[in-house]
């Protein structure tokens, strides 16, 4: 049993020939692309500085909750004080028209 031509073009179609392997990467090729250690520590490094943010950010949340709550306290208190002013605007008034 030997082989034919006709078995060997099927063996070609089917195997990669020189040319084929030619356009694969070769080692050289691959040494641009990261290695999965490469990768862990960028991931290290990326969840490092995505905490130090989250940190940064916790802070200012703290500061703006601060602010609201003593604009809410500010609020409140000139609502006092515009009520006392009525009320001592209202008193004024009743004591001119007493005296005129």
């Amino acid at each position: 049993m030997a082989i034919t031509k006709k078995d060997v073009e099927l063996l070609k179609e089917v195997f990669a020939t020189k040319a084929d392997l030619e356009r694969f990467a070769t080692k050289a090729d691959l040494e641009r692309f990261a290695t999965k250690k490469e990768l862990k520590e960028l991931e290290a490094k990326v969840d490092t500085g995505f905490d130090r943010l989250l940190t940064g950010q916790d802070k200012i949340i703290r500061e703006l909750e601060k602010s609201r709550e003593d604009r809410i306290f500010a609020f409140a208190k000139d609502k006092e004080q515009d009520s006392r002013l009525d009320n001592l605007d209202g008193r004024v008034k009743k004591l001119e028209t007493v005296n005129a």
